[in-house]
């Protein structure tokens, strides 16, 4: 490629010299504005300037003279640089864009003056021309004139469109206005109800506008359902709703934990009424309950009467009946059982509180609960339950629960504890422990006796009956896998197949 003649600028340029202004003042280019000229094109035709320095073309040489105003044009072409820089570079424009931002005409060039100025630390950063790095805005006004953008979304405004652009999306704007509807459409059943001007409240924007595509004609008047008492919320349009994803929790004056200070003042924007009360989560005044206590005996007397084992168990209940509080330490020297009639089944605590440790005891009632914690719940439903001895109790001739013919039967007991303890009953099938034993022949209505510590011993025989059809009866066994079986049928098969399984209970799980 033929280099331009630099002739007429170089004889331009001496002509300037032989007038050339004092050096404190700018430098006039004939022709030319005397501001300083900031845009050249980026062609390789090098000039060697008198500070010894080659500029590209020039046009950059003029540039930089216009900041140094004794800087003229000594010739044309390179200035000499070291043996190593010899770069013979055409002039085919393949912009890259070097580390200091500016864009070369090609790799060579680059290379050139990364060579001839190695403090700069040069380098290529891509190819292809520099783009200037726009910042993206970090909010955008809420006022409502939407626009279409070409990925037939709409948005609030064309500054949520630009946002998105900047961010990377492949998008521009189509049209102004709303984007048409496609029907029919599928929406999310989210609920961030938005009020129409037909009075309705829709449960989203998208259910909304998708009326329309029914024929009905409907707009969105606001935010929140319909029935405001004083219409749509009032609010600054200066309110700003972007904060940091930073969590530093301060507490409001309406009860409300925010996740920092920049989301509590945009609330309070909102709606002046709230302040800041304090740093950090806002304190519920809801009292703690324990959830587990530990397998402790130290005995309390309760002020109604009842010997807890300890004294967490005695706050559990007392949690939700804060009338109960203490008495004295020790078990009570007359029980209430007689007088209490027995606790209110709301202030009775779950028997997910009692420790997991298996220490039997007989309650009266001649139900063998897996430690003293299970019968105090026990007492506190039933206060004629009481404790008869430690240890298991003696296995009944008959099931609990079934009376001698012309007596009325006793209810069955409604509380076991969870606790592993398995035992084999005399119907050769592994009860959780010994209570559900004795709950399954209450509700049964039959005789289950334990047979032994353990867990039953399947027959040697029955492989072939786990290929045996069941029934399509539903009569439903809850497994200690928390799979509720069908029936009692299907509960055997999976046994024969899991020997591990256990009967929980009767019924869903």
């Amino acid at each position: 490629m033929k280099m331009a003649d630099p002739a007429p600028y170089l004889l331009t340029f001496l002509l300037q010299a032989l007038t050339a202004p004092p050096a404190d003042s700018q430098l006039l280019i004939l022709g030319q504005p005397t501001t300083c000229q900031q845009e050249c094109d980026y062609v390789y035709n090098p000039v060697c300037g008198t500070d010894s320095l080659t500029y590209p073309n020039f046009c950059f040489l003029l540039r930089a003279s216009c900041n140094s105003p004794r800087l003229r044009p000594q010739r044309y072409g390179s200035c000499t640089t070291p043996d190593s820089c010899n770069y013979v570079c055409d002039r085919s424009y393949k912009p890259v864009c070097g580390s200091d931002g500016t864009t070369y005409s090609n790799p060579c060039v680059l290379m050139y003056y990364t060579c001839f100025y190695p403090s700069r630390g040069l380098f290529r950063r891509h190819v292809g021309r520099c783009v200037v790095e726009k910042e993206c805005p970090a909010t955008c006004p809420r006022q409502r004139t939407p626009v279409c953008g070409s990925d037939d979304r709409t948005y609030t405004n064309e500054c949520f469109l630009m946002r998105e652009a900047c961010a990377g999306r492949r998008v521009t704007k189509a049209r102004n206005g709303a984007c048409p509807l496609k029907c029919p459409r599928i929406c999310t059943r989210e609920y961030l109800p938005v009020c129409g001007d037909d009075n309705v409240t829709y449960p989203n924007t998208c259910t909304m506008e998708s009326t329309v595509c029914e024929g009905k004609t409907v707009t969105k008047a606001y935010d929140g359902p319909c029935d405001l008492p004083n219409g749509p919320p009032r609010q600054n349009p200066s309110c700003n709703s972007a904060c940091p994803f930073i969590y530093a929790p301060v507490c409001g004056s309406d009860g409300k934990t925010y996740g920092n200070n920049c989301a509590l003042n945009a609330a309070s924007c909102k709606n002046p009424a709230i302040t800041k009360v304090s740093d950090g989560e806002c304190v519920t005044s809801q009292r703690s309950c324990p959830q587990t206590c530990p397998d402790i005996v130290s005995r309390v007397c309760g002020s109604d009467g009842i010997t807890y084992e300890n004294e967490c168990i005695l706050r559990s209940i007392s949690c939700n009946d804060p009338t109960l509080t203490v008495k004295s330490q020790g078990t009570c020297e007359n029980e209430a059982a007689s007088s209490s009639g027995g606790g209110s089944r709301s202030s009775c605590p779950s028997v997910s509180v009692c420790p997991t440790n298996y220490s039997p005891v007989c309650g009266s009632d001649g139900t063998t609960y897996p430690n003293q914690c299970n019968l105090d719940v026990a007492t506190c439903l039933d206060s004629s339950v009481t404790w008869r001895s430690d240890g298991l109790c003696p296995i009944a001739t008959s099931a609990p629960g079934i009376a001698p013919a012309g007596t009325e039967s006793p209810p069955c007991a409604n509380t076991c504890s969870r606790v592993f303890a398995p035992v084999c009953g005399s119907d050769g099938e592994t009860y959780f422990n010994l209570c559900l034993l004795n709950l399954a022949a209450c509700n049964e209505n039959r005789v289950i006796n334990a047979a032994r510590e353990g867990r039953c011993v399947p027959s040697s025989g029955g492989s072939s009956s786990c290929d045996k059809t069941c029934p399509f009866t539903y009569n439903p066994v809850c497994g200690n896998d928390g799979v509720t079986y069908s029936n009692p049928c299907s509960f055997d098969l999976a046994v024969c197949k899991n020997p591990t399984l256990i009967k929980v209970s009767n019924g869903a799980c």
